[in-house]
């Protein structure tokens, strides 16, 4: 029996009564013939695109209201949180390690001072760390926005959103060689206020408070979860 005659899901083995297996999901599977390859291939990388640049453009313009398209279920148009978060910080480790100079960062990474590649490889894990770190984050967020966040994945989701775009931002600079750590942080609060400002509805003073609150919680858990993994990777290389 060939691919294009299969009455049974390759995946799980469940009778196919359409282009989908109603038990799994997955797509009925088709002879690979090449062109069939090819058009499924740059069907994927065109939604890819659109879906980023359509991200990339409304975390910028109104993050708020995209945040808040997200979370109430308008998901087909938007580009995943988590991927958004690590290709952003993706790019932006590359860009640095290839853009900045190492003795402008100065980045000492376990005692000692590391090359331009070592420079690539520690922020981007530096980066990925995020995922850790803004659990902490999101339950802060959750905390004083319990009204807007019915939970804390609602509130992770934000942060990821919100944490990725910081470091599309600071892509821009970094692509002419400027990088300042003051300047990173204070480009994670304003976007977070940004955020914040078209997701609740309260007196900007209220609202700077709690970002004030947000951030304080970002660097302490940031800072903590560094250390942590530098004091493990330190004992596993000794």
């Amino acid at each position: 029996m060939t691919e294009a005659a299969s009455t049974e899901c390759r995946h799980c083995g469940a009778p196919l009564a359409g282009p989908y297996c109603a038990q799994c999901g997955q797509r009925r599977a088709e002879p690979l013939a090449l062109t069939r390859v090819l058009n499924d291939a740059w069907r994927k990388l065109g939604e890819l695109d659109l879906r980023a640049w359509r991200t990339v453009r409304a975390m910028t313009t109104r993050p708020g209201w995209m945040i808040g398209e997200y979370i109430a279920g308008n998901r087909t148009e938007w580009a995943n949180p988590a991927k958004y978060l690590f290709s952003a910080a993706t790019v932006y480790a590359v860009v640095v390690g290839l853009c900045v100079d190492p003795e402008l960062i100065g980045m000492r990474m376990f005692g000692a001072t590391v090359s331009a590649q070592s420079v690539m490889v520690g922020i981007g894990a530096l980066a990925y760390l995020g995922f850790v770190f803004l659990l902490v984050v999101a339950a802060m967020l959750r905390a004083v926005y319990r009204q807007r966040f019915a939970s804390i994945g609602e509130a992770y989701v934000a942060m990821l959103f919100t944490y990725g775009h910081v470091f599309v931002l600071l892509t821009v600079p970094a692509l002419f060689g400027a990088w300042n750590r003051a300047g990173a942080v204070a480009a994670m609060a304003v976007w977070v206020a940004f955020a914040l400002h078209g997701l609740v509805a309260e007196p900007w003073w209220q609202r700077l408070g709690k970002t004030l609150l947000i951030v304080i919680t970002y660097l302490v858990a940031s800072f903590a979860t560094v250390m942590l993994f530098s004091i493990g990777y330190r004992m596993v290389a000794a």
